[in-house]
């Protein structure tokens, strides 16, 4: 086992693009959120659960919130793409 202080250091390139994005054709530009809102579920990050979770939960007619502090796909579900 490697001591913490001793542990390797990693770091991601947040402004690389991935290949779904470079790829993707679809774009979707959003406002920053500046009102207070009411739904019936908010779902904080946009990655591949939070964007199933808002989507299936808006299919059910919940009102949905989808909050993601960078754009979609951003973390690790926008850098993962399979290999």
């Amino acid at each position: 086992m490697i001591p913490a202080k001793n542990a390797p250091r990693f770091t991601v390139n947040t402004t690389e693009h991935a290949l779904w994005r470079d790829t993707c054709s679809e774009t979707l530009k959003t406002a920053s959120l500046s009102d207070d809102l009411t739904v019936d579920l908010a779902v904080i990050g946009g990655g591949y659960t939070g964007c199933s979770a808002a989507l299936t939960a808006a299919k059910a007619g919940a009102s949905v919130c989808l909050l993601e502090a960078h754009e979609i796909g951003h973390g690790g579900s926008g850098r993962n793409v399979g290999w």
